[in-house]
């Protein structure tokens, strides 16, 4: 029975050459991620943490009612943590969506160009 070895290009062959079937990579283009998020996706993913964090954080300050279970400092800075992740993909999705349409704006004025 014959064995037969085939060789796989390591990531970054893949990414400079194009890898095993794949088309060659344009030099002078930025890459980008077949798995993105940004845009909407973003920001509908980072509004429950921005909430989270607001609603942390008035309890920290005692503008809503329960019992705590740690002290204020820490619930302020785990509410400043939820509310800084979740304005990080908010504001980066909303920086997608408006490049996004940018490009879309130009793409149409230009049908003929790829």
């Amino acid at each position: 029975m014959a064995t037969t070895l085939t060789s796989t290009p390591n990531l970054s062959e893949q990414r400079l050459a194009g890898g095993l079937g794949m088309p060659p990579v344009l030099r002078n283009h930025p890459t980008q991620s077949a798995a993105t998020t940004g845009g909407w996706k973003a920001v509908f993913s980072g509004l429950p943490f921005l909430v989270a964090g607001v609603l942390i954080e008035c309890a920290a300050l005692d503008l809503l009612r329960g019992h705590k279970n740690a002290p204020d400092w820490l619930i302020g800075l785990l509410g400043g943590l939820f509310f800084s992740a979740g304005s990080f993909l908010v504001v980066h999705g909303l920086r997608g969506a408006a490049r996004k349409a940018e490009h879309e704006r130009e793409s149409a004025s230009r049908p003929g160009e790829p």
